[in-house]
């Protein structure tokens, strides 16, 4: 064996070429996936109706759109349908505007062309365009403003939708909250509970039809499981279940893909151990809460995560099996209350996704 040699040069770390282009593209396929949940985000912070609104960075320089003042056919008549803080006099269009402290500048744009800057007096944005009517005595502007960037972050962005989500009575956001945190943690401790208990019977107990049972439970896995939802709905409603959690919690505790994995694992376990441990006298409450409880939780800490992250995202199951005036409903059927006839508040929803994740 050759000794290192203390002498040798030291070589600076460098990424080759091939190598940095792999981690670039990880990169951009990682930005890629977390696209959704950065609009998520961002869309929970906007202002009310900018939900669809590309827009992400607060513009400091924005136009309204076209106003339009209807002439009378002779100069100074009153208009039939004014325009608040506009007039139409001997052949000049005045406009006048509340000042704004966080407006710098305001400029009067015409539909010919004309760009006039307004002047600020008074704490009132004052402009003057000469401009003639058209032929169906109607004059369009349009104002061009200039802003803070505080100002335009505002406009744009608002805490307002998470604190309206915790404030709002007729969404108990916190016992919506708690009703998930419930649901998914009875779920989850439950489940890993009888698949850890069915996964050391199958994996070192022998008995008649161990693998044909096995399999026959394995390929229960290939059936979709909406299929079952109708049975079990039935059987719900029949054991008086609706409106409380354990209708929401019992159903999905036989977890065929929990039981395998429990199954998988406990195998590893060296059958000497329990031989041991039954030489000493232990018997079975002994040999599975000493030995396979404390060997399979790594196992058992996964599953759980497994099933609390999918009862917390289960939306269809706690919805019908709950009503409108249940005590027990959850976060995800709760954020459906955002949802009206004709159009959704995306902006609170995206808020009580945000807390949901």
């Amino acid at each position: 064996m050759t000794p290192m040699n203390p002498t040798a040069p030291h070589r600076p770390f460098s990424l080759r070429p091939r190598t940095l282009s792999a981690h670039l593209i990880l990169l951009a396929a990682l930005i890629f996936v977390q696209l959704p949940l950065v609009w998520m985000i961002l869309t929970a912070l906007k202002q009310p109706g900018q939900a669809f609104k590309l827009r992400f960075w607060p513009q400091t320089s924005i136009e309204s759109e076209a106003y339009v003042l209807e002439t009378a056919a002779h100069e100074g008549e009153s208009s039939p349908a004014p325009v608040e803080g506009a007039t139409y006099e001997n052949g000049a269009l005045t406009i006048l505007r509340q000042a704004s402290r966080d407006t710098l500048a305001m400029t009067l744009l015409s539909e010919s062309g004309l760009r006039l800057p307004m002047t600020k007096r008074d704490g009132v944005w004052e402009g003057h365009l000469v401009v003639a009517p058209d032929s169906q005595g109607r004059i369009s502007w349009r104002i061009r403003e200039k802003r803070t960037f505080s100002a335009a972050l505002k406009a744009l962005y608002t805490f307002d939708n998470f604190t309206g989500i915790v404030r709002n009575d007729k969404f108990p956001f916190i016992r919506y909250f708690f009703n998930s945190l419930i649901v998914a943690s009875l779920a989850g401790f439950l489940t890993v509970l009888l698949c850890t208990m069915a996964g050391y019977a199958f994996a070192k107990k022998n008995f008649i039809g161990r693998e044909g049972l096995f399999a026959l439970l394995l390929s229960a896995m290939l059936i979709p499981g909406m299929i079952f939802m109708v049975p079990q709905f039935a059987i719900v409603l029949r054991l008086g279940w609706i409106n409380t959690y354990w209708g929401m919690v019992v159903p999905h505790l036989a977890n065929v893909f929990g039981l395998f994995l429990l199954r998988q694992y406990i195998r590893t376990i060296p059958d000497s151990l329990f031989q041991a441990a039954r030489i000493d006298g232990a018997g079975e409450i002994q040999v599975f809460t000493r030995i396979v409880l404390p060997l399979s939780f790594p196992i058992m800490v996964t599953l759980f995560l497994l099933t609390f992250v999918g009862q917390w995202s289960n939306f269809l199951w706690q919805l019908i099996t709950n009503t409108p005036d249940s005590t027990c409903i959850t976060l995800p059927v709760g954020l459906q209350l955002f949802k009206g006839q004709y159009a959704q508040d995306w902006e609170p929803i995206m808020a009580g996704a945000c807390f949901s994740i």
